[in-house]
C-alpha cells in the first residue's frame, strides 16, 4: 500500500468541503534542505480545546517555537486516527476528534527549477476532559521538548504555523 497516496486521497477529498478551509503556503529552500521534503508527506492534527478553553501546543526538538501537535499519517490510518494518535503520543491527551477544519498544503521548492514537493497538513476541531498532560511525551524520548496549553495562540511560532488561522478556523466561536 502507498501510504501517501492513500493520504493524498483522503485530502483531495477534504478540498471541496464548504467548511474546510484550504491554505497555500510556498517556500524556497536551498537543494540541500530540499531533499528533506522530495517525497512530500501528508500529516494531521487537531486544534484541542480542554474544558477551560485552553489549547495544547509542543515545542518539538526539530524546529524552534510552538506547533499544533501532529504528525505523518500510517499506512491504513485515517486522516482523524492519526490526529488522534498524534495527540495522545505528543501530549498523552485522550481526544475526540471532530471535523476536519483546515488544510495548509505546503509548496517547497529548491533551488533547480524542477524541484518541487508539496506536503500536507490537515487539522482537525476537537476537544478533550483532560486537563494534564501526560508523563511520557513523544515516542522518541527526544522528540517534544514542552507541552502547553494555550487561551490564545502563541506567538512564538515557526513561519509555517498560522496559531491564529488555525484557532480561528477549527473553532469559529473563539
Amino acid at each position: 500500500m502507498d501510504t501517501t497516496r492513500d493520504a493524498r486521497d483522503q485530502v483531495t477529498a477534504l478540498l471541496d468541503q464548504p467548511n474546510v478551509n484550504h491554505v497555500v503556503n510556498e517556500w524556497d529552500v536551498t537543494s540541500e534542505e530540499f531533499e528533506e521534503f522530495r517525497d512530500g508527506w501528508v500529516a494531521a492534527g487537531a486544534v484541542v480545546r480542554n474544558p477551560a478553553g485552553a489549547v495544547p501546543f509542543v515545542e518539538p526538538s526539530w524546529v524552534d517555537g510552538w506547533v499544533l501537535p501532529g504528525g505523518s499519517v500510517e499506512a491504513g490510518e485515517t486522516l482523524a486516527a492519526a490526529a488522534e494518535r498524534e495527540l495522545r503520543e505528543e501530549t498523552g491527551l485522550d481526544v475526540e476528534v471532530g471535523a476536519p477544519c483546515r488544510v495548509v498544503e505546503q509548496v517547497i521548492r529548491g533551488e533547480d527549477p524542477t524541484e518541487t514537493a508539496r506536503g500536507w497538513f490537515v487539522a482537525f476541531e476537537g476537544t478533550t476532559e483532560d486537563r494534564e498532560f501526560g508523563d511520557d511525551l513523544g515516542v522518541h524520548d527526544d522528540e517534544i521538548d514542552r507541552v502547553a496549553w494555550f487561551a490564545q495562540p502563541p506567538t512564538d511560532t515557526p513561519q509555517f504555523v498560522d496559531a491564529e488561522g488555525m484557532f480561528r478556523d477549527c473553532h469559529p466561536e473563539w
